[in-house]
């Protein structure tokens, strides 16, 4: 347990207001699709109008102690078909949708609205790096690159690119390595504690 211990240098960690969980709950389309349990976000509305203060304490306790339940992470797969596929005996002809918990998702985009801001604020990632970022795009990624290549015209050099395509990257990334990273970084114990309990199923 090394890799995930406290340490005094961490950015400092607010508890999650009322505010952040009324905005998760409330921000998504009410039309979601809801995982397993079948409880879609308009229940999540009626519940916090009747009282708020169940749903906030579930969810602000699972942020501030950096869990995530393993319910709130099973998900049900639907199939779709792709447009326009030739042939659809063809499985790459199919993408699955992972339709998870509205309660999940509620506590991932309060930690994840967390993560941005401390992104923002303590520069935790280089500023030619565009995913990820609150208010930048692949717009600027585009621009960025464009000045680079006039600027370095203007002064008769030549330009090269390299341009790689991860399949699956998301899939299989390390956590081990993630959780180690978020570490150097100085992210909260809590956040980092979210990614540790996701790989190890806990």
């Amino acid at each position: 347990m090394e890799l995930i211990r406290a340490h005094p240098d961490d950015i400092a960690w607010e508890p999650v207001s009322y505010a952040e969980v009324h905005r998760a709950i409330f921000a998504p389309n009410q039309h979601k699709a809801p995982g397993p349990s079948q409880i879609n976000y308009v229940a999540l509305w009626w519940a916090w109008a009747a009282d708020p203060v169940p749903i906030f304490l579930l969810v602000s306790k699972c942020a501030d102690a950096g869990y995530h339940p393993q319910i709130w992470r099973k998900t049900v797969a639907v199939v779709l078909r792709k447009p326009k596929k030739p042939d659809y005996s063809n499985p790459h002809a199919y993408r699955l949708i992972q339709l998870e918990e509205c309660l999940g998702k509620v506590l991932e985009s309060v930690i994840a609205r967390r993560l941005s801001h401390m992104i923002h604020e303590h520069n935790l990632v280089p500023a030619t790096q565009f995913g990820g970022r609150p208010g930048s795009s692949t717009v600027d990624a585009a621009l960025t690159f464009t000045h680079d290549i006039e600027a370095a015209c203007n002064h008769g050099l030549v330009t090269t690119s390299l341009t790689i395509d991860i399949k699956g990257f998301f899939d299989y990334v390390n956590h081990n390595k993630l959780t180690s990273i978020m570490r150097r970084k100085r992210i909260p114990l809590s956040h980092t504690k979210q990614v540790w309990y996701s790989e190890h199923g806990r």
